[in-house]
């Protein structure tokens, strides 16, 4: 199995002075499914060290917190943001496979200088994506695919070095990308709150972690 290191959610325990760090069990079931073995890091240890020993094939950003552009009264969601510019800064210097996926699409977007905007109608409802560009992508997925939706903040439009894949049929947002020269991707749905998972999502992180 191709090796794949995850970021994690932090939560602050409100009874005492815990910061805990959490991933949705249902990643490892996913993530079994496409072939991939998930190792999560831990936001103290050795970043580097991760890299050195284990020699991952691909990097996940996970969904959770707010960023802190758009949180900033959060110390969790800048404590985050900086673990995670420096996993994007590793994977553009390697050259290593990076997906986001909520949350992590939209610090792979904030990293390559997108917009964001906050939007009504995107939090536990359905909507349908409409794909475009002739990128990965549109190779996988139907050209009109519905998925879910758990962010309230939307990416309005992405940075120079991005290619807008995917779009919200009713408001036009962001919900799919990829760089243009890196493998660097996003998407704003979660594939692993799915039951059962989709085949589309499965075939889509096999290609690009080439499990």
């Amino acid at each position: 199995m191709k090796k794949i290191l995850l970021s994690q959610r932090l939560i602050q325990n409100p009874s005492y002075p815990e910061i805990r760090e959490a991933l949705d069990i249902q990643w490892g079931a996913f993530l079994s499914k496409c072939g991939l073995l998930p190792i999560a890091l831990s936001f103290k240890a050795p970043l580097d060290e991760y890299f050195r020993l284990i020699k991952p094939d691909g990097v996940l950003l996970t969904g959770g917190n707010d960023l802190a552009s758009l949180n900033p009264t959060d110390p969790l969601c800048k404590m985050r943001d900086e673990f995670e510019s420096r996993l994007i800064e590793i994977a553009v210097k390697s050259k290593i496979p990076l997906l986001g996926v909520c949350r992590g699409a939209q610090m792979v977007a904030h990293f390559f200088g997108s917009t964001f905007k906050k939007r009504d109608g995107h939090v536990g409802i359905n909507h349908r994506v409409r794909f475009q560009g002739r990128g990965i992508f549109e190779a996988n997925y139907s050209q009109k695919t519905l998925v879910n939706s758990y962010h309230g903040f939307c990416i309005q439009s992405t940075g120079k070095e991005l290619l807008t894949e995917g779009i919200v049929e009713t408001d036009q947002t962001v919900e799919a990308f990829s760089h243009k020269s890196l493998p660097i991707f996003g998407m704003m749905w979660h594939p692993e709150r799915v039951d059962p998972f989709l085949v589309s999502d499965i075939s889509f992180f096999k290609k690009i972690f080439k499990a």
